[in-house]
């Protein structure tokens, strides 16, 4: 775990407090299916609020000291990286939260690219080595009162969590 790190009870709190925020604040943005980039800016905005002694950033491509475009090698293809939100220390490659990608339901982009990205960048071998990764799936539409999780750590997915408002939601 990093320095700056908190127990992964504590983030899961805040993380959830922030996703709630954003479903009752900004529930319009989802009952318009507004872009994703619009979903997960306002989602860095209220983690902001949860994570003070953190930067929380929005589409971050930067890494380490240097501030070289951050890259991952994906299935023998390296290319610069843009994760929808990050919880870090800027100008750190070891002091690294959490990091998150997002996807409204309707979405037809693959989950797996976002599931890739999210075990590289949790992953011991990886240089970023986050904390923590944190797919998000929210709905959209008139009912948006729904989120599906997937944490990481370690390059490995350890649990998907079925979050929101009571609802039923098939699982994948």
């Amino acid at each position: 775990m990093s320095s700056l790190s908190l127990p992964p009870t504590t983030i899961g709190r805040r993380v959830d407090r922030a996703l709630y925020r954003l479903l009752d604040l900004d529930s319009s943005l989802l009952e318009e299916d507004a872009h994703e980039r619009s979903v997960a800016h306002k989602l860095a905005v209220y983690l902001g609020d949860e994570f003070p002694r953190f930067d929380v950033d929005f589409e971050y491509n930067r890494e380490g000291i240097e501030r070289t475009v951050k890259r991952l090698d994906l299935e023998d293809d390296d290319k610069s990286v843009f994760p929808d939100v990050i919880v870090h220390e800027r100008g750190s490659d070891t002091r690294n939260c959490l990091v998150i990608e997002l996807k409204l339901d309707s979405s037809t982009r693959p989950r797996t690219d976002d599931y890739d990205k999210l075990k590289a960048f949790t992953g011991a071998e990886e240089r970023f080595q986050y904390d923590f990764g944190l797919f998000i799936e929210i709905l959209t539409g008139n009912d948006v009162r729904l989120f599906r999780t997937k944490w990481y750590e370690n390059g490995e997915c350890i649990g998907p969590h079925l979050r929101g408002y009571p609802r039923t939601w098939e699982e994948e």
